[in-house]
Formats: structure tokens, C-alpha cells, sequence
């Protein structure tokens, strides 16, 4: 992939972040005050990407049969496409999708739900969608 076209997929992924800035300013929602930024919150993060990290160790490591497929479909798409991206570039846009995500559904769409219908029906319906 050009390195023009990764900025423009970062620019996508950070657009993400406008779309539910103006879609929550348009509805009188406040967006950005749902986020909680503190240490907790980080590592509560990390904890919950561990699981999926270790299943990947796991299935490249033990090299299951039942993951082979998976592993190789991985590879095919995924090494491919970001293997000439440097690190900065991989970080930018994963930061960039996470912040973007997290307004987008968690604020946005969760905060919407719940704040209507309560937050039991904002949990289970932003996590359906």
C-alpha cells in the first residue's frame, strides 16, 4: 500500500471521531464527557486484549489444526497489507480506530440508548450493533 493511501486510511479511521462529535453535538450529546481516562481504565484495557492475544500465541505456537485455516487467512490478508507500514504508521491508526470506536459506539450510540431508554437497553443494543 502507497504511503499516500495509509494516511488516507488513518484520515477514514480519524473521521470517525468528526462523525460522532457532529452527530452528538446535532443530538445534545455530550460525546467526549462519557470518556473516563485514567490508569484503571488502561489497564482494564490491556487485561481485556490479552485473551485474543493469547489465543493467537497459542494457535501460531501449538500450530492447532483447527486454527490453520484462520492463521493462514491472517497471514494472507493482514501481514500482506501491513507489512510495509512503520510503526508509527500502525500506531496512528490503531489509536485512531480505538478513539474512534469508543465515540462512536460507546459515547455516542450507548450513551444515546441509555440515556432514553435506560442503561441496560444502551449496553445490549451497542453491543449488538
Amino acid at each position: 500500500m502507497r504511503r499516500t493511501s495509509r494516511w488516507l486510511l488513518i484520515g477514514a479511521v480519524v473521521t470517525l471521531v468528526l462523525v460522532a462529535w457532529v452527530v452528538g453535538r446535532w443530538l445534545g450529546l455530550p460525546v467526549f464527557s462519557e470518556l473516563d481516562w485514567n490508569v484503571a481504565a488502561v489497564w482494564w484495557g490491556i487485561v481485556a486484549a490479552m485473551p485474543p492475544f493469547g489465543f493467537v500465541w497459542a494457535a501460531r505456537r501449538f500450530n492447532l489444526a483447527t486454527t490453520r485455516g484462520l492463521m493462514r487467512l491472517a497471514d494472507e490478508l493482514m501481514v500482506s497489507l501491513f507489512r510495509h507500514w512503520s510503526v508509527a504508521e500502525l500506531a496512528a491508526v490503531s489509536i485512531a480506530a480505538g478513539f474512534g470506536e469508543e465515540l462512536l459506539f460507546r459515547a455516542l450510540i450507548q450513551g444515546g440508548i441509555s440515556a432514553q431508554w435506560g442503561l441496560y437497553v444502551g449496553l445490549v443494543s451497542a453491543s449488538i450493533i
